[in-house]
């Protein structure tokens, strides 16, 4: 797996001014800036896998997890592929080997107008649209994260000071 670092300045300061803030809310601001931060590597994603119908692009998403204990033990970003209609996409993205396809309940396959007891799929290269995004624009995410962060937390921090006069 790919592994991106980023140094973030004045992360003491962040963490003491999130610290003042209900946990709620906390986890409200740090989800925001998250959020923000999957947007590069989803919009790479996106404009970099062919995609006939669309579906698959489409299917491309940014998910925040803000569970406190989710697995990490914090909020965490994911950005996902596949859905009903792109139910194919981590084939796309790992390859698939070459291999026989039977029928499951009946005795014979029929494929256009040739009628077979079994098909042989040539596999599919892996494209690893996923996993070039995240190569991609990794360290672009972590920077925005960064960048995000703090803007978010003034913003709450003045809403929750406002709330308590």
């Amino acid at each position: 797996m790919a592994e991106v670092t980023a140094n973030i300045t004045g992360i003491e300061e962040i963490l003491k001014a999130l610290k003042e803030l209900p946990a709620k809310m906390e986890r409200g601001v740090i989800v925001a800036a998250l959020k923000d931060a999957g947007k590069p590597i989803r919009n790479e994603a996106r404009s970099s896998v062919h995609s006939v119908s669309g579906a698959l692009a489409r299917s491309i998403k940014t998910v925040t997890v803000a569970k406190k204990y989710s697995a990490g033990g914090g909020p965490r970003v994911r950005v996902t592929s596949g859905s009903k209609d792109a139910f194919y996409a981590h084939i796309i993205e790992g390859g698939a080997a070459a291999h026989d396809i039977k029928p499951k309940n009946k005795k014979a396959l029929k494929v256009g107008d040739n009628v077979s007891s079994s098909v042989r799929h040539p596999g599919i290269k892996a494209q690893h649209f996923m996993r070039r995004a995240f190569e991609s624009k990794g360290a672009e995410a972590i920077k925005r994260f960064g960048e995000s962060l703090g803007p978010k937390l003034e913003a709450s921090l003045a809403s929750f000071f406002k709330r308590r006069k």
